[in-house]
């Protein structure tokens, strides 16, 4: 009797946020009725877990910002599953990691969320350095990436706030006229990490502003618009949010839905997945 398929890993994806005061074509004024529409999604409530891929306030004081950070929270903490919230460099302006976690309730250091199978690498590299005139992750930062994937076995899913690999942005108003502020400046190293043990199928990060994929040594990198974003869209927001999908087995493959008015949807196959579950 042939076994039941595997049952896809589902996860709830919203970026950069960006609650407060309207900023440039960020809209920042609407982005809790936005949130709040992202999540009255029933898939939303039926996903394995929320991914909130970071930059969640536009930061202007330490008050205001602890205050809308809270706004924030208490629209997601009603989730009923496992929330994974990434630190984007607006999030950290004003705010420690440790505001960050006390009033998101969930983890603001880098860790591993076991799931269906999978690991989900949550990969928080300290993102002030964008800020600064050379976006480096801090070594310690590199060396937890690498001994994470170098000591595990499932197949790895990495969730950062920076991409993880360059991405076409001709035209994207943030990085444009400031190449290499989309990434980290180690991308050799960085890329040998995420290939070395062949775990990682997957790497899904935000702050671009813009919807992009690409395949770099066989791993897919997905980033996904912005909740508030209208550049792509004005004068209204984008109103992004996403629903990805990972099918493992040897035909093993991902799919990816962006709602709102920057729509997209992604099919591809996940050719290191497969050779796993074909012994490879």
């Amino acid at each position: 009797m042939a076994s039941a398929p595997e049952k896809p890993l589902r996860l709830a994806v919203v970026a950069d946020i960006h609650h407060g005061p309207d900023s440039g074509g960020k809209k920042g004024s609407r982005a809790l009725d936005l949130l709040r529409g992202f999540l009255d999604s029933p898939w939303a409530l039926e996903a394995d877990a929320l991914v909130d891929l970071g930059d969640r306030i536009n930061n202007q004081d330490p008050a205001a910002d602890e205050a809308r950070l809270a706004e924030v929270a208490d629209i997601l903490r009603p989730l009923p599953g496992p929330r994974v919230h990434l630190l984007g460099n607006h999030d950290l302006v004003h705010l420690s990691r440790e505001d960050n976690a006390r009033i998101l309730d969930a983890p603001a250091s880098s860790h591993v969320l076991p799931m269906r199978g999978f690991d989900l690498v949550v990969w928080q590299a300290d993102t002030r350095c964008y800020w600064r005139e050379r976006t480096e992750a801090e070594e310690e930062d590199l060396c937890w990436l690498e001994d994470t994937l170098a000591n595990g076995s499932r197949p790895a899913v990495v969730l950062s706030h920076f991409a993880l690999t360059p991405h076409v942005l001709a035209g994207n108003p943030y990085f444009d006229a400031r190449p290499g502020h989309d990434r980290y400046l180690q991308q050799e190293r960085i890329r040998s990490i995420l290939a070395a043990r062949g775990r990682v199928v997957l790497c899904l990060a935000g702050h671009l502003h813009a919807n992009c994929w690409g395949v770099a040594d066989s791993i897919v990198h997905l980033a996904q618009q912005s909740l508030t974003e209208s550049f792509a869209t004005a004068p209204e927001p984008a109103g992004a949010f996403g629903l990805l999908e990972i099918t493992p087995g040897p035909d093993a493959r991902l799919s990816w839905t962006v709602h709102g008015r920057d729509r997209l949807a992604l099919d591809l196959p996940l050719p290191r997945l497969a050779a796993r579950a074909q012994g490879g």
